[in-house]
């Protein structure tokens, strides 16, 4: 059955259009791997061994259908198989996530310098808080002698020149 499909005239005929379609899949698999992949000789080369090396040997014998589904099988394979991105988008992609790592460590230093999240948990929290509502960890002290807040690690109250109290634990780890 297949030997008379083979040998049709019908078939005889379109080897050539299969051939040109044949050589456009290979030339498009040469430039897309060519824009997908760092060494861009490997896959063109294989393409070009494995699909045309049937062809050649179609010129010297009788079966004339085997590189037409060599080259099909190939590039299914390459289908299958080729990276998602090209290079420039691989390069667009991490140039895109290296700023958003920027721009998320410089919301974080902002935040953290200007005093407005919890060092804990990392929540935001108000100026005039004394522990954060989430982790309850101690912001600030409260002076014991003006009132005013005043930061856990200053050892004075910058408001009236007083010792300021540190907390027990900050105290013993000293």
């Amino acid at each position: 059955m297949l030997n008379e499909i083979v040998n049709s005239t019908l078939f005889q005929n379109m080897q050539i259009p299969f051939l040109i379609v044949c050589i456009i899949l290979l030339v498009w698999m040469i430039d897309d791997s060519m824009r997908r992949t760092q060494n861009k000789w490997i896959f063109p080369g294989f393409a070009l061994i494995v699909s045309l090396l049937p062809f050649l040997l179609s010129i010297f014998s009788k079966v004339n259908y085997l590189w037409l589904f060599t080259t099909i099988i190939v590039w299914l394979l390459y289908l299958l198989l080729r990276p998602e991105y090209t290079l420039e988008e691989v390069k667009l992609i991490q140039a895109d996530q290296r700023m958003k790592d920027l721009e998320t460590k410089y919301y974080e230093y902002f935040l953290v310098k200007n005093g407005k999240i919890c060092p804990v948990c990392g929540l935001p929290v108000e100026d005039d808080y004394l522990i954060c509502p989430n982790c309850f960890k101690e912001l600030k002290n409260k002076c014991p002698e003006c009132g005013k807040l005043v930061d856990m690690n200053w050892v004075l109250c910058p408001y009236c020149k007083k010792k300021a109290l540190r907390d027990k634990g900050s105290e013993k780890n000293e």
